[in-house]
């Protein structure tokens, strides 16, 4: 019997690079990070998630992406980022269609027929490069945002990172909906599906060694700036710009 979708990409994750959840909101100054406290009533659970996380974070997924980043060149990383960008579009375009984001969801089809074919396979950002479309991200927790469900308590997923109550039943969604994912299990290619969860675990966790590393060597509590950054990168999107048609 094969494994769900969803299950698949969630064991993908964590075998391969489980920490990458942090990367996306690392870009926030410690000082800053103490200003904002949102709703956290199981901070004391929270805390205790949030170390193991940082444990498993310095003992493989930093020197990991660090190996990585150091070792393969620029141009190979980048492309591979722009192709792991490109799958993301599908995702990217349902959301925007259910938010009613017309412009954004023509953006992201547009991006994804463009880069598939004369990007090879997404690997050169033709659409943003020379069409002026850029990338942007959606998900189904943006989603919920719009439909106004609100953000409810802070998590610390296990293994996963930062969260709240909404998006992680977003992410559940995710798991069960995605649509590249989904296409990978129809044409009987569902190891690809571990291969690009690993392969985004990866490129995130690189992306964000930096940050990363200044907020981990300067916050003076580190879980209150995971917590600030979180909060603030999911404010920034869903307070995004959108296009107009």
């Amino acid at each position: 019997m094969r494994m769900p979708v969803q299950a698949r990409r969630l064991l993908a994750a964590v075998l391969l690079l489980s920490a990458a959840g942090l990367g996306g909101c690392a870009t926030v100054s410690p000082g800053r990070a103490a200003a904002a406290v949102p709703d956290d009533p199981l901070e004391g659970l929270n805390r205790g998630v949030f170390e193991v996380n940082q444990a498993i974070d310095a003992s493989i997924a930093r020197p990991v992406a660090a190996a990585y980043s150091g070792n393969v060149p620029a141009d190979l990383r980048q492309g591979l980022s722009n192709a792991l960008s490109n799958l993301r579009e599908p995702y990217s375009f349902v959301n925007d269609l259910l938010q009613a984001r017309s412009c954004q969801a023509a953006e992201a089809l547009i991006r994804f027929l463009v880069n598939s074919t004369v990007g090879i396979a997404g690997v050169f950002d033709v659409a943003g490069d020379h069409l002026g479309i850029g990338h942007h991200d959606n998900d189904f927790g943006l989603t919920l945002a719009a439909w106004g469900i609100p953000d409810g308590p802070y998590l610390v997923l296990p293994l996963l990172g930062p969260s709240n109550l909404r998006d992680a039943g977003g992410a559940v969604l995710e798991w069960f909906a995605e649509p590249v994912d989904l296409a990978f299990a129809e044409a009987g290619v569902d190891y690809l599906s571990y291969v690009r969860a690993g392969l985004e675990a990866l490129d995130d966790r690189a992306d964000a060694l930096k940050d990363l590393d200044h907020l981990n060597a300067t916050a003076l509590d580190r879980y209150a700036a995971y917590r600030s950054a979180a909060r603030q990168s999911r404010t920034r999107a869903q307070r995004a710009p959108r296009c107009q048609l």
